[in-house]
């Protein structure tokens, strides 16, 4: 739990809730190029769910306010990687990279409990 400077609750813990998961995916290729360059082509997917998240609670006359965690949250990330790298060279030696990513997350339920009806409904 962590109090405020008045004594009140502003976040509570819960160390039951289970971790976060993650499975990821990866495929690549690499092809060596004119013997001095090297090509690496990748995609990947991760998501990962049950991801912390914290929710707010409010009293009918909001004098209890506070914070819980829980574990509604989600996450994918897909997209791939394209390298290009020359490592031996008399002249020019360097490595060009390019990324394309999306992410997408959420998270389930009420991000605010209201424990008044009327502002639960807004």
């Amino acid at each position: 739990m962590q109090r405020s400077s008045v004594d009140a609750i502003n976040y509570i813990g819960d160390p039951t809730i289970p971790q976060a998961r993650t499975v990821s995916y990866e495929l690549g290729y690499d092809h060596a190029l004119f013997n001095s360059y090297l090509l690496r082509l990748s995609a990947y997917y991760k998501d990962v769910t049950d991801q912390e998240y914290w929710v707010r609670y409010i009293s009918f006359d909001s004098k209890v306010n506070y914070r819980r965690i829980t574990n509604n949250s989600y996450e994918d990330i897909r997209g791939f990687e394209l390298d290009l790298s020359k490592n031996f060279g008399r002249w020019i030696v360097g490595d060009i990279n390019y990324e394309y990513r999306v992410q997408s997350s959420g998270h389930f339920g009420w991000a605010y409990q209201y424990e008044d009806p009327s502002e639960q409904r807004k």
